[in-house]
């Protein structure tokens, strides 16, 4: 065979790279996206006050002999009595402050010089463009799964020891719970709070399927319509208002609402009436027989486009109705807070925001940083379902 240059023997070939990197990872920041941005923290420590209506004050003349409240009304004054200042400004002491820290997100990008200047890599015409757009992203991210997570108000810590750590804002989980805050131990990464939230401002929490609560906290293998209801009851019971939430939810939590379109049929029951039907004996069943439930689950199938549908994104209960939305940033796949977007803001000193820092002669230099904090206007309108 006459002598020919082979490709297997070819030196100095160009490498085939497309100019494109992929990244699968979409993950999005829906509650970084919808809490409303507001003014602009003057301090370290912002503040905003909580308030509620006085209860109706019962008529202490009468007595009742009967259970529950179903006899006591209201006291009416008498014809000619002068007006008392005499718990006349009750309204006054349901004020309470409430306070939070503002929160610091970092993120860094170094390009040295000949990784920018010389080096020509596929899909990245400039690695520092694209390094900070990436951080810029990833800061988004650390903001939304900070805020969603039980975090306490955390006073900063300097030196240069372990505990050392900047002011950390009072997250979601720890304004929405039953203590008015997350637990402080090193178990459950809430850290010593130094804003709790006023008692008469705190949350009640249940349990049991069968008790009303705007928190309910349990095994996600026990979540049921009652659950979500009775939740949504507990927070009718604190505002008096029917309304539409938000749920953001893990991933966990929205496939469980999406089985609460299964149904339990009773298998012997079912037969019977079709024996019923086909002419039996309808005295046959005594009751007696054991009933087997099986899981049926309702689906929807749209004829016109063939497609199959198994999810629930909307529950519309007696008290509320809530837009549920996957949130891959929770604490717990198996937990969800129900939100009113109108109750709470995130007060932004800087949205990210990109600086140049010095270059000595290694390499271009930036920071990406964001400052901002959570403020809860009043947890009483929230509710959640925790599963850990």
């Amino acid at each position: 065979m006459a002598d020919i240059l082979l490709e297997s023997s070819q030196i100095g070939k160009r490498e085939d790279l497309s100019d494109l990197i992929a990244t699968a990872d979409r993950k999005n920041t829906p509650f970084y996206n919808s809490a409303r941005k507001g003014a602009i923290p003057k301090n370290v420590v912002f503040q905003w006050q909580m308030d509620k209506y006085n209860d109706p004050v019962a008529d202490t003349s009468e007595t009742s002999s009967g259970s529950g409240n179903d006899l006591t009304g209201v006291s009416s004054t008498i014809d000619g009595t002068d007006a008392s200042v005499t718990g006349g400004f009750a309204e006054s002491n349901t004020r309470k402050l409430a306070q939070n820290y503002v929160h610091t997100f970092d993120k860094t990008v170094g390009i040295g010089f000949l990784a920018e200047d010389v080096s020509n890599i596929a899909g990245a015409p400039s690695e520092l463009a694209r390094s900070v757009a990436r951080r810029i992203v990833e800061v988004k991210r650390e903001i939304e799964k900070h805020m969603l997570s039980r975090s306490n108000a955390v006073t900063q810590v300097t030196g240069s020891n372990s505990n050392a750590t900047g002011y950390k804002t009072k997250a979601l989980g720890s304004f929405i719970h039953e203590d008015g805050k997350a637990g402080e131990t090193s178990g459950d990464m809430g850290g010593t709070d130094a804003f709790t939230v006023d008692t008469a401002f705190q949350l009640t929490a249940s349990n049991t399927t069968a008790t009303v609560a705007p928190i309910w906290t349990g095994a996600a293998t026990t979540i049921t319509e009652e659950v979500v209801q009775n939740t949504l009851q507990g927070i009718y019971d604190n505002t008096g208002s029917v309304r539409e939430y938000t749920g953001l939810v893990g991933t966990t939590l929205k496939r469980k609402f999406t089985n609460l379109a299964s149904t339990n049929t009773v298998t012997n029951a079912v037969k019977h009436v079709a024996d019923v039907v086909a002419g039996g004996d309808a005295q046959a069943f005594t009751g007696s027989e054991s009933l087997a439930a099986d899981r049926i689950r309702s689906v929807t199938k749209d004829q016109a486009s063939k497609s199959y549908v198994s999810s629930i994104d909307i529950f519309e209960g007696d008290f509320g109705t809530i837009t549920l939305v996957p949130d891959a940033y929770m604490d717990n796949a198996a937990n969800g807070y129900i939100i009113p977007w109108d109750e709470v803001e995130m007060a932004v000193h800087t949205a990210p925001n990109l600086s140049t820092l010095q270059n000595n002669g290694g390499g271009e230099r930036r920071l990406i940083r964001a400052i901002m904090g959570l403020k809860v206007f009043n947890p009483l309108g929230f509710g959640r379902i925790r599963c850990a």
